[in-house]
């Protein structure tokens, strides 16, 4: 059974301009983001966060909540997980859960190469 999430973005123009990042840190097998019941992205948990550029999105994505849906890992999966990124089970057989949430303003500086 998946842990489910609704993640209300703030209004366009309380983010600011440029390119945004809503960065998920999450422990789960697999999260899966969805808009209007549309999967935008998925990411198979692998120790780092879970980034979604919303540029492509807008504006509809600040107008209704994402719902985030993490499945959860399985102790002793046969996954590969590098062990400092192995999540902490807390006694239980499976993890699955959202840790928190971000929006991230990206830069991009174009290099010239010679």
């Amino acid at each position: 059974e998946p842990a489910v999430y609704q993640i209300k973005l703030p209004d366009e123009s309380a983010v600011g301009k440029g390119h945004l990042l809503l960065r998920l840190h999450y422990v789960g097998d697999v999260a899966r983001l969805y808009l209007g019941g549309k999967l935008l992205d998925d990411n198979f948990y692998n120790g780092r966060t879970f980034d979604l550029g919303l540029t492509r999105y807008a504006p509809d994505i600040y107008k209704q909540p994402l719902v985030l849906k993490i499945l959860p890992l399985q102790k002793g999966a046969p996954i590969y997980i590098q062990k400092e990124d192995m999540p902490d089970f807390q006694g239980k057989d499976t993890v699955g859960r959202l840790n928190s949430a971000e929006i991230v303003q990206t830069h991009t500086l174009t290099l010239s190469v010679k």
